[in-house]
């Protein structure tokens, strides 16, 4: 009697970034652990959902760097799309905070907005140290007012003193120092 072997059964290949069908692109994506195709499909997909699944993959991603590249998706005028990568950079937590930093600095007031609430969602040190150092330096009321809103999720008793300056700062913005009130009371140092 010859001896062969059964056949086994061989598993599906997975499926391209590029198939036609987006549930199987969405799986692809899942499959897929190097961020230089997740990019180059992003550039070209059209289905949300894909474009969710890419972002939300990338933010998971361990590879290095990767906040540079996910950055100018902040400026982008598709909502969802910006909002996808607001909640990657927040998954990508304490790599995307000195990126995340220096677009507090950016020239167009509504990056600086999108930094600070992605900073919200990093509820470490270096991400508080960002917002405060922000608050000194910013003229813009509603990029303070963002400032302020993400302090008063992650702030602690020791950004007051920066809270009641910009509140003495901009005296005449009811609503900032409504807001701050709040955010100080938040932090334990209602004043």
């Amino acid at each position: 009697m010859p001896l062969t072997r059964a056949a086994r059964p061989r598993a599906p290949r997975p499926a391209p970034l590029d198939h036609p069908d987006p549930a199987q692109r969405r799986l692809a994506v899942a499959d897929c652990s190097l961020a230089e195709p997740l990019f180059a499909r992003l550039e070209v997909e059209g289905d949300a959902a894909v474009r969710h699944a890419i972002l939300t993959r990338l933010g998971a991603l361990e590879e290095a760097g990767l906040e540079a590249r996910l950055l100018p998706l902040l400026a982008s005028e598709d909502v969802a799309l910006r909002q996808d990568a607001i909640l990657a950079l927040r998954r990508r937590g304490g790599a995307a905070v000195p990126a995340l930093a220096a677009q507090l600095a950016a020239p167009e007031p509504d990056l600086r907005i999108f930094a600070a609430n992605v900073l919200e969602g990093c509820a470490l040190p270096d991400a508080r140290a960002a917002l405060t150092a922000r608050l000194a330096e910013e003229a813009d009321a509603a990029v303070c007012l963002a400032l302020v809103e993400a302090l008063a999720q992650i702030g602690t008793p020791r950004e007051a003193p920066a809270l009641l300056a910009l509140r003495a700062r901009f005296a005449e913005e009811p609503c900032l120092g409504f807001a701050i009130a709040i955010a100080l009371d938040q932090m334990g140092s209602g004043a």
